[in-house]
């Protein structure tokens, strides 16, 4: 129960950090501030997907591996690729 309530919040508050990171990114002043709040945002939207995994179905664990390797080098990539930017 607990789970899902901290699953919403951190959806809630990944949305509101990429709305005020997209924002920001509209005045060449506040840019990189921008860029950065956006990507926290998207960060914990993706810590929160993770969370989604405490609590699956008994049968739906069957391609589990595979997606969470994909998930985590599609992150490390992104990750790796955005970082010399900030």
């Amino acid at each position: 129960m607990l789970l899902a309530h901290i699953e919403g919040l951190s959806g809630l508050a990944a949305a509101a950090l990429f709305i005020l990171g997209l924002k920001r990114m509209s005045s060449p002043v506040t840019a990189l501030s921008g860029f950065k709040l956006a990507g926290i945002g998207m960060l914990v939207a993706v810590l929160a997907g993770f969370l989604i995994l405490g609590h699956l179905p008994q049968g739906a664990g069957a391609g589990l591996v595979l997606n969470l390797t994909l998930a985590l080098a599609a992150l490390a990539l992104g990750g790796g690729w955005a970082w010399p930017a900030v």
